[in-house]
């Protein structure tokens, strides 16, 4: 019996700081005296893809040519050299392709996540989704002279397109990409309310991805296990419904606490099971609909819905 499930591709919402920006103002835009206080980004690439840029707060990211399905990967460190403490902030500043021969541009294929790896046991993810979507991430409060170091990771994905060369092949042979980043610093308030207040404009639910095993003993064992991963830690819930006789709607166990990854278990009642055994012996599929739910710390939600199809042995 197999169980196959696609797995949607779903984008982390930027979470935009301007209100924050626009109430303190930004420490690379103000007008401070030199005797003011203020925190101050320095970027230093620390290998892969990444290269300097003009200015101690940016970095390029140099991604390409990739076959579908491969990475290109790079890290910097980010250093506040300043003598305050402030909130500090990366975002896009620029985008440029080199389209290849077939005209496709990489930069539409691509899927970026970003890490801090500072604490490399336990990295925590900043952005996950496409160039275009990445617009202002928080990367928190770093206090005078603290350093963090982060990784990005861009992959090629290699699901279908609707460009293709006349001549067949991939679209995106050949084609690089060119991506430009810069750092901010926000300054004006204590670290402690720059951190509340960062809480606040944390509006963004986890990222939810859905991950099945291709083949379960789910008759005999009485139950399917379905693996949820969020994009920061959270808790987990989730429930099935069964379009069988009296289209039962079951909650599924998640495990307690907030993880990155959840096994959440779907029991099937004795009734239920038998009615599956039913209709797969009859060659039907059955199709579980199921809708997964997750929470991060500031207690944001997602809610992720697909559909599970269990198939009769060949």
């Amino acid at each position: 019996m197999s169980l196959k499930s696609p797995i949607p591709h779903t984008l982390i919402g930027a979470l935009t700081v301007g209100l924050l920006t626009s109430m303190i103002g930004c420490s690379t835009n103000s007008k401070t005296s030199p005797s003011d206080p203020a925190p101050k980004p320095t970027v230093s690439p620390a290998g892969g893809g990444f290269r300097d840029a003009p200015g101690e707060s940016a970095a390029v990211f140099l991604a390409g040519p990739l076959e579908p399905g491969a990475s290109a990967m790079g890290s910097v460190a980010l250093r506040n050299s300043g003598d305050s403490a402030g909130l500090f902030t990366l975002s896009r500043s620029g985008l440029s392709d080199r389209p290849g021969p077939n005209g496709g541009r990489l930069s539409e294929r691509l899927e970026l996540e970003v890490l801090d790896i500072t604490d490399s046991k336990n990295p925590a993810v900043v952005y996950t989704g496409g160039v275009a979507a990445l617009d202002t991430r928080p990367l928190g409060v770093l206090a005078p002279g603290a350093t963090r170091k982060y990784e990005l990771r861009a992959t090629a994905l290699d699901s279908q397109t609707s460009t293709v060369p006349l001549g067949g092949g991939n679209p995106y042979e050949g084609s690089t990409t060119r991506i430009s980043f810069r750092w901010r610093a926000v300054d004006g308030l204590p670290a402690t309310r720059l951190t509340r207040l960062l809480g606040r404009l944390d509006r963004a639910g986890p990222q939810l991805r859905l991950v099945v095993a291709p083949r379960q003993s789910v008759l005999e064992s009485g139950q399917l296990l379905v693996g949820l991963r969020c994009s920061e830690e959270c808790r987990a819930s989730g429930s099935a419904t069964v379009p069988l006789r009296q289209r039962p709607r079951l909650d599924m166990e998640a495990p307690p606490g907030a993880r990155r990854a959840h096994e959440l278990r779907l029991p099937f009642p004795p009734s239920v099971r038998t009615s599956l055994r039913d209709a797969l012996g009859a060659g039907r599929t059955v199709r579980i609909a199921l809708r997964l739910q997750a929470s991060d710390g500031a207690g944001n939600r997602s809610t992720l819905r697909d559909t599970l199809r269990l198939r009769p042995p060949r």
